[in-house]
């Protein structure tokens, strides 16, 4: 089971008039972590995919990995997140 297909918990977020979305999770253990954010276009609550299961909507993974032809690994997009840690990640089309 890759870290993709594990649990993981779910936050939706408000995009301000900067087109800036702020989530804050409180209680986190430090450790390290992968995260992965998109833009639901449609509001169907899921990342929607073309019949190749390339993402159709845009999406981001931490440390800002976006690979074109495979699935990224734990290694490229894990962040070492200690206590008060800023996780930035550009969400692009």
């Amino acid at each position: 089971m890759t870290f993709l297909e594990r649990a993981a918990a779910k936050h939706d977020a408000t995009v301000n008039d900067e087109g800036l979305a702020l989530i804050t999770l409180r209680g986190l253990a430090p450790g390290d972590y992968a995260f992965v954010a998109y833009y639901d276009e449609n509001g169907d609550g899921k990342l929607n995919r073309n019949a190749l299961g390339k993402p159709k909507e845009p999406y981001v993974f931490s440390n800002d990995i976006r690979p074109k032809l495979r699935k990224p690994t734990f290694d490229e997009t894990k962040v070492s997140v200690a206590p008060g840690e800023v996780v930035v990640m550009t969400l692009e089309d």
